[in-house]
């Protein structure tokens, strides 16, 4: 409705480089130098297909005869025994069909610590492996390549653990990132750690010089998009606010 918010002391943002210069704070307001730096930050890695299914029965591994505990891993990868495959292909197929003829599937049956996350009896799994930036290909191939990674995912996951028949699977939530990008504007080419970690765009190399800090004073950042960047405990927010208790003088973390 027009209505304006003011900050009294502080902003801080936990969107990704671009979204938060480009598009909040506008090209007019940056110098030529910070839009070169912006418009250089790359969104070509880090896709993937990403999400839950829901079953009647957990996977039972074949590997579970040497080893009890794999059926009830936090997380438990998938892959292939072909370190030559991995090396020269995985990405090389992801890239040209927007998924690899042998996934690299990481698979977590959280209900097993959380039940209440399902009905009685069910469980479901959260389920991921990598592709290819969202302008590769389509809004309609990546709808076709949504059904082509669950049917192949269920192909090969049964491989490992016989029990993993299309029977056995009740439903399934897996975004693409076509279906990312559309909900986080942030998170261009449907990536979920808001820009490639490569070498360039990692450390201290992330995001824009100063850190948690920019340009703008009492603006900060504290989303994936700074150094520390994606991941579970990387710190983005404690980090970003040990520098706000700096500059405030606000009382720091005791650990």
């Amino acid at each position: 409705d027009g209505t304006e918010v003011e900050a009294k002391q502080m902003v801080v943002s936990d969107n990704a480089t671009p979204q938060l210069f480009l598009r909040m704070i506008g090209e007019d307001h940056l110098s030529t130098q910070v839009k070169r730096k912006v418009d250089a930050y790359f969104f070509d890695r880090a896709q993937l297909f990403w999400g839950t299914v829901a079953v009647h029965e957990l996977p039972q591994y074949k590997a579970a005869k040497n080893n009890p505990d794999v059926n009830s891993t936090p997380r438990t990868y998938l892959a292939p025994k072909d370190l030559a495959f991995m090396e020269d292909k995985y990405v090389h197929e992801i890239f040209l069909l927007g998924m690899s003829s042998k996934f690299f599937l990481l698979t977590a049956p959280d209900s097993i610590w959380d039940p209440t996350r399902v009905p009685e009896g069910k469980h479901s799994l959260h389920v991921e492996d990598f592709t290819c930036p969202a302008r590769i290909f389509s809004r309609k191939e990546w709808r076709n390549l949504h059904d082509e990674f669950y049917d192949s995912m269920i192909a090969q996951w049964q491989k490992y653990a016989p029990n993993m028949t299309k029977d056995n699977f009740i439903g399934e939530r897996i975004t693409t990132p076509i279906d990312i990008q559309d909900t986080h504007l942030d998170m261009r080419e449907g990536g979920w750690c808001e820009g490639n970690q490569g070498g360039s765009q990692s450390g201290r190399f992330r995001g824009l010089p100063g850190g948690f800090r920019t340009f703008i004073n009492n603006l900060y950042m504290c989303s994936s998009g700074v150094p520390g960047g994606a991941g579970i405990g990387r710190g983005s927010s404690y980090n970003c606010y040990q520098v706000i208790a700096e500059d405030l003088g606000l009382r720091k973390p005791e650990y």
